[in-house]
């Protein structure tokens, strides 16, 4: 995974090809017992190669699953920060009702 700033805050993100299984970038915006979290799937806005490309504009805490496995980090303004899934569903906890608001607080 690769993320790099464009302009005006948006971001973005490239995932290299998986050849079992389609690639794919989620907002994370809640909790879920069955599957962990609530995602909001971000859609693709090209191909490059071997590579899906990916824009996010939004603050927020993200997910995405490329060929090099499982991927999380947050974005807020012109950051971003990598995380693990603990310190993602800890992000996501702390939120009340289990649901991510507009201004997320993230911690960095």
């Amino acid at each position: 995974m690769t993320v790099t700033e464009q302009e005006d805050g948006v971001f973005r993100v490239i995932l290299p090809s998986k050849q079992d299984k389609k690639e794919w970038l989620a907002k994370l915006v809640g909790l879920d017992e069955k599957y962990i979290f609530e995602r909001s799937f971000v859609n693709r806005v090209g191909r490059e190669k071997k590579e899906s490309v990916y824009e996010i504009a939004e603050d927020g805490v993200y997910e995405a699953e490329d060929k090099d496995g499982r991927h999380y980090f947050a974005k807020q303004g012109d950051k971003i920060v990598e995380l693990d899934r603990d310190s993602a569903k800890e992000m996501l906890r702390d939120q009340p009702n289990d649901k991510v608001p507009d201004e997320l607080d993230i911690p960095f």
